[in-house]
Parts: C-alpha cells; sequence; structure tokens
C-alpha cells in the first residue's frame, strides 16, 4: 500500500471515530473541498497532499456533461444550482463539484480551471 493511500485510510478513521462530524460535508482543512470528495481524488483531508491523480479527478469534475472538452455546455449545467445550500451531494448531484454542500465560488474556480481542457485519463 503507498504511503499517502494509509495517510489518507487514518485520516479518514480519526474523521469518522473522533468526532460527531459528517464526514460527507465536513472540512477539516477548510479549503473548500469536503473531506469525502478530497478522499475520493486521493487527497488527504488533514495532510493536504496532493497525490499524481488529483488534478485529473477535479478535471472530470469539472466535466459536467461527460463530453470533451471543458466548456459552456459545462458551465450551463453548472448554473442550474448556483448559490444553492444542497445540503447533500443528491440534491445537487455533480454541480456541486467539491461536495462541499453549496453551489459556489469554489466549484466555479474548478470549472473555470479546467476550461477548454480535455480531462480524458
Amino acid at each position: 500500500m503507498q504511503k499517502w493511500a494509509l495517510v489518507t485510510l487514518i485520516a479518514y478513521a480519526i474523521l469518522v471515530a473522533a468526532s460527531d462530524l459528517n464526514p460527507l460535508s465536513s472540512d477539516t482543512d477548510s479549503n473548500g473541498m469536503s473531506d469525502s470528495w478530497e478522499l475520493h481524488c486521493g487527497f488527504d483531508p488533514i495532510l493536504f497532499v496532493k497525490t499524481e491523480d488529483y488534478e485529473a479527478c477535479m478535471c472530470q469534475g469539472a466535466n459536467l456533461d461527460r463530453v470533451e472538452p471543458v466548456n459552456f455546455a459545462d458551465f450551463v449545467i453548472f448554473a442550474q444550482d448556483w448559490q444553492n445550500s444542497c445540503g447533500t451531494v443528491e440534491r445537487c448531484g455533480e454541480r456541486d463539484i467539491n461536495q462541499s454542500g453549496t453551489v459556489d465560488f469554489d466549484d466555479l474556480a474548478i470549472l473555470s480551471g479546467h476550461w477548454l481542457s480535455s480531462c480524458s485519463q
């Protein structure tokens, strides 16, 4: 097992066992990305350590229509829930790109950061 994967598993176990926080909506390092999203992308929610798959995961998150490249069609999908507090991932779906519970500027930064990028691996 790679070292970062072990650190991520330990961090997740601490989040679940040591508090009454909901790990699906908490943001331990206060960077605007939910802990569950960071774990999904191979990003450590406590130590803020990027892995090699992190940028690819962010790009795929921004590609909302799953058609290359990230463009205005993705923005139209994204804008449907602009500034909505979702509460759960299911309510806003993938439009809450970082799964923080709100479709906000952090999500827009991810989308615009990958504008006209092809995200397929």
